[in-house]
């Protein structure tokens, strides 16, 4: 093969992108008629045209070519806050072509742009080699942790909550080696153990599989899924006074929901401890794939791009 074309659906981005990756040259480039078509539809029908198509030129093979593109494209999804996808793929041999058509997903999602447009070069530049060096599980972690933050822009606040919640305690499972409790946590933990067992002699109680018990101790488990959740953010220096990121509140929010389906609190509100749930564990995945460039973030209530090691101390 000496070019393969991956036509990309639910990237509508103006600027051309071109790096080059192991005497490979690839680029972005975006059909601008189809997006200004695009523009004067319905959002829900945006990521259902083909925009734009990844291009790779060089000396390879549709396997390796392939390949790429995938990585790629989960990279876009990440940088980019939504699902990309492409449903054909064109090979490309002496001016012929072959045209394979493969589904990727019916599904879509949105969550929230975290690299500007202008730099997504350089963040395709800057982690391609990184990701590339992954494992296929830590490809695949990384991937249900995007695609749950890419679930949070859209839906019922209730539904936002849970996946972002759950986006993190992926992180912290994937990410995080098991912590101990604190020794305060502990005591608790055995003086429970122990008035629960007396309860049972005293009452005749059978508790079937251990049910009842897990339950009682459960409370004491989520604690330490916060510790593990506050120990992620400790190791990247995440500065969560700047992004107004407190996990406590978020996690309460995400449990409120869980039992009783509602938020409890105006949807303002429960916004303001959503969006800095998401924007720091976008934050942690950009650190993680080995990205400095500009994020979009925000300073005084103002949209603005930063430096991402602003964000960290």
């Amino acid at each position: 093969m000496d070019k393969a074309e991956f036509l990309l659906k639910g990237y509508s981005y103006e600027k051309k992108v071109n790096i080059n990756y192991n005497n490979l040259v690839l680029s972005i480039e975006s059909d601008k008629n189809k997006i200004d078509n695009l523009n004067e539809l319905n959002r829900s029908l945006e990521i259902g045209s083909e925009t734009a198509k990844l291009v790779i030129e060089g000396s390879f093979t549709e396997d390796i070519s392939l390949a790429l593109a995938l990585d790629i494209k989960n990279l876009l999804s990440i940088a980019l806050g939504k699902r990309i996808t492409f449903d054909r793929q064109l090979y490309w041999k002496n001016g012929a072509f072959e045209e394979i058509r493969r589904t990727m997903s019916k599904n879509h999602n949105f969550g929230e742009q975290v690299v500007p447009d202008t730099e997504l070069a350089n963040f395709l530049s800057s982690t391609l080699n990184i990701w590339l060096k992954f494992t296929n599980k830590e490809k695949n972690d990384i991937f249900i942790i995007t695609d749950y933050l890419n679930q949070t822009n859209l839906d019922f606040i209730e539904d936002r909550i849970l996946r972002t919640v759950q986006a993190w305690e992926c992180a912290a499972m994937y990410w995080q080696e098991e912590i101990e409790l604190t020794d305060d946590y502990k005591d608790l933990k055995e003086k429970l153990k122990e008035t629960f067992n007396i309860w049972k002699k005293e009452k005749s109680f059978i508790d079937n599989n251990g049910e009842l018990g897990t339950k009682i101790l459960a409370s004491i488990e989520q604690e330490k899924l916060l510790l593990k959740l506050e120990n992620l953010v400790s190791k990247a220096n995440l500065n969560t006074k700047i992004i107004s990121l407190d996990l406590r509140r978020m996690k309460n929010l995400r449990d409120k929901v869980a039992h009783t389906g509602r938020i409890g609190i105006p949807g303002n509100k429960a916004i303001e401890i959503l969006q800095p749930g998401v924007f720091g564990l976008q934050l942690l995945l950009l650190k993680k794939l080995g990205y400095h460039g500009l994020v979009i973030g925000e300073r005084n209530g103002w949209p603005t791009n930063q430096k991402l090691q602003y964000f960290f101390e």
